[in-house]
C-alpha cells in the first residue's frame, strides 16, 4: 500500500513542480499562485511539499483554507493516509459540528476560510504557522477576498511567513500585482486527462 500511494502521488502533474515551489519559496519571493485543473493534486499534494520539503520552520505549522466544509474532511483524509505511513499522522481530521471548530495543533490543518479569518482575528499575526495556502481561489466568496487582504497585512509584520496561493482557472495577474512587494511569482501547471474506462453490466434475464 505505502508503495502504491508513493508511485500516485508521484504520477500526479504537480509533482513536476515539487522541486520549483521549494526553490521559489526560499530562494525568490514569499508569496506563489499556483494555477492548476481539478485532478492535479495540488490540493493533497501541495500541503505536504511546504512540509517535508523544509520550506518553513520545523517549528511551525501549516494552514490550508478551503470554501467549502466537505472538501475539507475529504482532503484531510487523504493527506492523513499518505502521511501517517510511517506511523506518524501530521494531519487532523477536522469536523465542524454544532458550532464546534476543531483543534490546529497538527503540523497541516485545514480548515474554512471563515475559521481562517477567526484565526486571525485571535493572533493577527498566526505566530504559529509559517505557511497559508488559501485554495481555489477562483471560487471568489467573500471570505476568500478578506482573507486575501488580511494575509497581505500579515506578511508585512511577518518576514517569516508564506503564502500560497491555488485556483483552478483564476488569472494570476491581479493577485501578481496585488502581492507583488512580496516578490509574488506563479506557475502553471498543463491540463491533465486521465483514461476513463465505461462497464456495463449485462442486461438483466427477461428484459426486452
Amino acid at each position: 500500500m505505502e508503495h502504491e500511494i508513493e508511485r500516485f502521488a508521484c504520477g500526479l502533474p504537480v509533482y513536476n513542480i515539487r522541486e520549483d515551489i521549494k526553490n521559489i519559496l526560499c530562494n525568490q519571493g514569499r508569496v506563489l499562485l499556483i494555477v492548476a485543473g481539478t485532478g492535479s493534486g495540488k490540493s493533497t499534494q501541495i500541503p505536504q511539499y511546504l512540509l517535508l520539503d523544509d520550506i518553513i520552520d520545523p517549528s511551525q505549522k501549516i494552514l490550508c483554507s478551503q470554501p467549502r466544509k466537505a472538501a475539507i474532511y475529504e482532503l484531510s483524509s487523504r493527506v492523513a493516509k499518505e502521511t501517517s505511513l510511517n506511523n506518524y499522522c501530521f494531519v487532523n481530521v477536522p469536523v465542524y459540528k454544532d458550532g464546534l471548530r476543531p483543534s490546529l495543533d497538527a503540523k497541516i490543518n485545514f480548515i474554512t476560510e471563515k475559521h481562517l479569518l477567526d484565526c486571525i482575528k485571535q493572533d493577527p499575526t498566526l505566530s504559529e504557522f509559517g505557511c497559508v495556502m488559501i485554495d481555489e481561489v477562483h471560487e471568489r466568496t467573500i471570505y476568500t477576498d478578506i482573507c486575501l487582504g488580511m494575509m497581505k497585512k500579515i506578511l508585512k509584520l511577518r518576514s517569516d511567513m508564506k503564502l500560497v496561493i491555488t485556483s483552478a482557472t483564476l488569472d494570476p495577474e491581479l493577485l501578481l500585482n496585488y502581492f507583488a512587494e512580496f516578490q509574488a511569482k506563479k506557475l502553471e501547471i498543463p491540463g491533465h486527462h486521465y483514461s476513463i474506462k465505461i462497464c456495463y453490466e449485462p442486461p438483466f434475464s427477461g428484459c426486452k
